[in-house]
């Protein structure tokens, strides 16, 4: 493993710390504003020890995290395998890094509060 290589897993691994980081303020904050510290909150900071279990927050709750649309959240999803290869130390290929660096926009770009988007009424 050369100089560039390692430099460049070095780059992804504090990407994704960033992404997942920012992930987990967001959902907290967000549920916490909504709901106060209630069973959803409790619910959420025991389950939320998985990538993917962030993910699905955003899914499931879009009223209460509409920071991302589908086409974003379908593009975080697919760093599931992208943080596993982070994470046990192997090599990303020139795509999966393309594909971090876009998800890592996304997500830094990303408020922590959203404000919600009014319904009008007719």
């Amino acid at each position: 493993m050369d100089d560039h290589s390692i430099e460049q897993m070095k780059e992804a691994y504090a990407m994704f710390f960033v992404i997942e980081s920012k992930l987990r303020k967001i959902i907290l904050t967000n549920l916490i504003n909504t709901y106060g510290y209630s069973h959803l909150v409790k619910r959420y900071l025991a389950e939320n020890q998985l990538y993917r279990n962030l993910i699905e927050y955003f899914k499931t709750l879009p009223q209460v995290l509409p920071h991302f649309d589908n086409k974003q959240l379908t593009a975080l999803s697919k760093l599931t395998p992208i943080r596993n290869k982070i994470a046990h130390s192997h090599m990303l290929t020139d795509n999966e890094l393309k594909h971090l660096e876009k998800c890592y926009s996304i997500v830094k770009k990303a408020p922590i509060t959203k404000r919600k988007k009014l319904v009008k009424s007719s």
